[in-house]
């Protein structure tokens, strides 16, 4: 018997409702020193499911601390403790990384840090759901955002920026099946986390921001932008559409 398909995504979505709730997902965690004065903060909040479908950002994390970051994986559920952490701190150098409902509330965070004046050199999406629009305390922002539709969500990127914002430099990506990334077309919603291609691309597109970022507040915002993508075209093995800025 054929299963509806919204009665299946429904199912599949609470599903992970359960998993997270019930606390199905690993609780040890990496014993992490306390973040230098220098190094680049990373908070990476993972979706519905925890681990069970976000496991991916605790590789991630593995391989932006090898790279001399302070990189921390944090439930969705955390996101508030997170902001309260980020406020405390106040870190020179912040990137924000959310998967499905953490990349939404992850635009959350950064809307509050906005209030308290803290930066956010890079916001990275993978999939989000319905992300807010984008605050202009976001340096640069990426959204790798599955092609066919994830789910129950709308087509395409689904992300924006606030009214006014023009400082951001917002890019879309497509990845997926019929994405534009040849070797990101083997993912889903609940393995683009996992996904080794993906995670090359962040850290390039951080390596871009750091570039931009140390100088950037000297930058047109027309210079700022060409600067960032001429370090990512210089880095990126893809050079087609999927560096556009559909944000502005």
């Amino acid at each position: 018997m054929k299963i509806p398909h919204h009665r299946f995504c429904s199912g599949v979505l609470l599903f992970g409702v359960m998993l997270a709730f019930a606390g199905c997902h690993k609780s040890d965690r990496p014993i992490i020193a306390p973040p230098r004065s220098d190094q680049t903060c990373i908070y990476l909040l993972m979706g519905v499911g925890d681990r069970a479908w976000s496991g991916g950002l605790d590789q991630l994390a593995t391989k932006l601390r090898g790279e001399g970051c302070y990189a921390r994986v944090e439930p969705f559920r955390a996101w508030q403790s997170v902001v309260k952490e980020i406020v405390r701190e106040r870190p020179e150098k912040l990137v924000l990384i959310g998967h499905s409902h953490g990349g939404d509330l992850a635009v959350k965070a950064a809307r509050l840090l906005q209030e308290h004046g803290i930066e956010v050199q890079l916001l990275v999406l993978l999939d989000a759901s319905l992300p807010r629009p984008i605050p202009a305390n976001v340096d640069f922002a990426v959204h790798y955002y599955l092609v066919p539709t994830t789910f129950m969500f709308h087509r395409g990127p689904r992300d924006s920026l606030e009214p006014g914002n023009t400082h951001t430099r917002l890019t879309n990506v497509a990845v997926g099946s019929e994405g534009d990334v040849p070797s990101a077309r083997d993912i889903d919603h609940l393995t683009i986390s996992d996904s080794v291609a993906i995670h090359r691309m962040i850290s390039r597109r951080m390596a871009a921001a750091a570039n931009v970022s140390g100088k950037a507040r000297g930058l047109t915002t027309g210079d700022r932008r060409a600067a960032f993508d001429s370090h990512c075209f210089a880095t990126d093995p893809w050079r087609d559409r999927t560096c556009r800025d559909f944000g502005s």
